[in-house]
Parts: structure tokens; C-alpha cells; sequence
């Protein structure tokens, strides 16, 4: 349950403030699905 609830908190924040979801995932080294979910909607650069 809790990996479901940080996807889509981090996929929420992210249509807001892109910048820190992706410093956050990088930051914590969140790996497997979830930087992959909160990340699936930002543009690619």
C-alpha cells in the first residue's frame, strides 16, 4: 500500500512543482516502480 500512495503523491506534486519530485527521487534513490509512476507525466528533457 505504501509504494501505491507515494507514486501518486509524487505523481500529484508533480504537476505542480516538477522540479522537486524529480530532485526528491534522485535525492532519495527511490528505485523500482515508483520514480518511474511520479515521473510517467513530465516532459521529457
Amino acid at each position: 500500500m505504501w509504494p501505491l500512495m507515494l507514486e501518486w503523491a509524487l505523481r500529484e506534486y508533480a504537476k505542480t512543482n516538477p522540479g522537486e519530485v524529480i530532485r526528491y527521487v534522485k535525492a532519495k534513490g527511490i528505485t523500482g516502480p515508483s520514480p518511474r509512476e511520479a515521473l510517467k507525466n513530465l516532459p521529457v528533457s
